[in-house]
């Protein structure tokens, strides 16, 4: 039983020490945008109140959606933008709005972020939580109808995980300070998003959205987040 025990806590010692090393990695890359202050916790923490909804409402019917998978998207969503590392500064931190040339080098980060932990993956293997990073990083702006982007994938094509990070970061994104707008409320930024089921966003997520207001705006509200104003259409949001 000892050696049962020192072989448990050596295991969960490893895996807080991955854990670690995954956020430790992601607020890096955030550091070059520090404007929306604590982003990544936020989405990390919508995005698991994303998944647990996901498994109370569709877990009984879809093979792998358990405690595991909500655990591996609340920690690999810290990568969804890992790829703007790759984005210079004029781009990344430009108060106004974008140029078309510079939204289309924007919309180069998914595919440098994905590109950046696929070489992990090549060269460590198929890892679920590097597989569900990558996932996330090069999914998380393509949208149910096929008008986003990298690749314009709609539907199912999209892996589940992208499509759940997809409405947690345009949550925070309508609910912060950007360099290039102020903050929604909480009720008018579930509003938008709602509004965009079946054309930005995945319907059952969606739906399971519907249960997690709450939740959201108590996230929100731990991390301070404070602001208002006028609407402003979701393909705006970086």
């Amino acid at each position: 039983m000892i050696l049962e025990q020192k072989v448990a806590d050596r295991t969960e010692e490893f895996f807080r020490g991955r854990d670690a090393i995954i956020f430790g990695l992601a607020k890096l890359a955030e550091s070059r945008d520090d404007t929306t202050g604590h982003h990544l916790e936020r989405v990390c923490s919508y995005s698991a109140a994303l998944a647990e909804g996901f498994v109370r409402m569709y877990g009984s019917q879809r093979q792998g959606i358990n405690t595991q998978w909500v655990m591996q998207i609340e920690q690999t969503a810290a990568f969804h933008d890992i790829g703007k590392v790759g984005i210079s500064d004029g781009i990344l931190l430009k108060a106004g709005p974008l140029t078309p040339d510079e939204r289309i080098t924007m919309q180069r980060h998914p595919n440098l972020g994905g590109d950046t932990l696929n070489s992990i993956r090549l060269k460590w293997g198929d890892n679920p939580y590097i597989v569900t990073a990558m996932q996330i990083a090069i999914g998380h702006h393509e949208t149910w109808n096929g008008t986003g982007y990298p690749f314009g994938l709609a539907g199912e094509n999209i892996p589940l995980p992208a499509r759940i990070v997809a409405v947690a970061d345009v949550y925070d994104a309508l609910t912060t300070v950007r360099p290039y707008k102020a903050a929604f409320s909480h009720e008018r930024a579930i509003d938008l998003v709602l509004g965009d089921a079946g054309s930005h966003f995945d319907p059952e997520v969606i739906e399971v959205l519907k249960g997690c207001k709450a939740e959201f705006d108590a996230i929100r509200t731990s991390f301070a987040v404070t602001g208002s104003a006028p609407a402003k259409p979701l393909d705006e949001q970086r």
